[in-house]
């Protein structure tokens, strides 16, 4: 039964068809590996935003209580180069066209971290055929109730993640009144080569973030302090990464303010190709990729202006510590 039917929902009301969603998320639980300890934990962890949880998977239903799950230590990502993809898919991640388009940027590029904002997750099913070979962490900002559809952000990497997080905003986009989301991911990235076996681990933050539209000033702003909140007590490696909605120049100032108080730089690509990245009319860019702790291999980075599949172009750039 259709989940309109079963709480008599008026289908063409939005502001009853879509539903808020709790901190929950939702991951892939493909990769995981062997079972080796147990962690101990409270059950009501899953849903609290306020800290990082430890990253966990039920093979089953991937809704079970923290007590019940199996845990592993996750790998660490290895090596100094980081390739990353970013793209907001605008929810056509069901369509043929999209697919094709993905699974080239992934054979082709083969991105070791993938930010996705837009993503549309099937309620029942939760799989997402183009993603099988990574491990990804969804977080839901709303249910579709009448497509009976989760809406969110992904972020998928080649390892899974050691900790995650979802924040959702207090504030809600007009009409439809649904928050926005950020997904919060850390992963540990292992000396290279040419460095010292004995040295330990840099721990990666990184910040998927879908910035709230449609709203005042302020209410934008709110959204960003929360999330430098949470940059500015992680004091190592962070990218910062989604589409800011930043359509006004109010908008982008506050941005770039908060980008410059947590000492991060602007991932930079070609002038051809900056002006390939979404924006409104005369506004600056939507679509940013920011990072702390590594520098840009600029001839690598690039935006993919040929792909159709989505009303933005997809960032891709590699990083190097």
């Amino acid at each position: 039964m259709p989940l309109t039917q079963l709480f008599n929902v008026p289908t063409w009301l939005p502001s009853q068809r879509f539903c808020r969603q709790s901190t929950a998320i939702i991951d892939q639980p493909a990769l995981l590996q062997p079972r080796s300890r147990k962690l101990q934990s409270n059950p009501s962890a899953a849903s609290v935003s306020t800290s990082m949880d430890t990253a966990s998977t039920d093979t089953a239903s991937n809704t079970a209580s923290l007590d019940e799950v199996s845990w592993v230590e996750p790998p660490a990502l290895v090596g100094s180069s980081l390739r990353i993809l970013n793209w907001n898919i605008a929810k056509n991640n069901h369509d043929l066209a999209w697919y094709r388009d993905f699974t080239t940027l992934l054979r082709t590029h083969r991105p070791h971290l993938v930010f996705l904002q837009e993503v549309r997750l099937c309620a029942q099913r939760r799989h997402l055929p183009a993603l099988t070979e990574l491990a990804w962490s969804f977080a839901p900002n709303f249910l579709d109730t009448y497509h009976q559809t989760y809406s969110g952000v992904l972020t998928a990497g080649v390892v899974q993640c050691t900790r995650r997080q979802s924040i959702l905003t207090d504030h809600h986009e007009p009409i439809a009144k649904t928050p926005k989301v950020a997904l919060c991911t850390e992963y540990a990235i292992a000396p290279s080569g040419d460095q010292p076996t004995h040295s330990r681990p840099d721990r990666l933050l990184t910040v998927n973030a879908h910035l709230i539209n449609f709203v005042e000033l302020k209410k934008f702003q709110a959204q960003l302090d929360t999330l430098e909140q949470r940059m500015a007590d992680h004091d190592g490696l962070i990218v910062f990464s989604g589409d800011f909605n930043t359509w006004s120049r109010s908008r982008w100032h506050c941005l770039q303010r908060m980008t410059q108080r947590l000492g991060l730089t602007q991932a930079v690509f070609p002038s051809w190709d900056t002006g390939q990245i979404k924006r409104f009319l005369l506004s600056p860019p939507l679509d940013y990729v920011f990072y702390r702790g590594f520098h840009q291999t600029t001839t690598t980075a690039k935006v993919i202006g040929s792909i159709t599949s989505s009303d933005h172009k997809p960032l891709l750039l590699e990083l190097t510590c």
